[in-house]
């Protein structure tokens, strides 16, 4: 095994790469979380977390309350991603609020 010297703007570089790609990836786990949110509401996390955070909305509509924990700060960091990238589907109009929603871009 060999071992070597190297400048500390190389080092400083290659712990700059390593942070934007640990960030990065996080940042796509939160969306991730968000969408099984999202996507799964029978699933046990969508559960006790509708239960807590958001009884009375959606995920979508979700905002923070009093002391909420850090994971759910962090899952609504991803929502705010993942709002987005999301688009919503009118289907045959039943669930849509025409007058309070957001449903055709600007």
């Amino acid at each position: 095994m060999s071992y070597f010297r190297l400048p500390k703007t190389i080092c400083s570089n290659l712990a700059s790469a390593m942070s934007d790609f640990w960030w990065s990836s996080s940042e796509t786990l939160l969306v991730k979380q968000a969408w099984k949110i999202v996507a799964y509401l029978e699933c046990l996390l969508s559960g006790v977390l509708k239960s807590r955070y958001f009884t009375a909305t959606d995920f979508v509509e979700a905002k923070t309350r009093d002391r909420p924990s850090y994971a759910w700060r962090s899952i609504l960091f991803g929502s705010d991603l993942l709002l987005k990238g999301l688009k919503r589907s009118v289907g045959n109009g039943n669930s849509m609020r025409v007058w309070t929603e957001r449903w055709i871009d600007d």
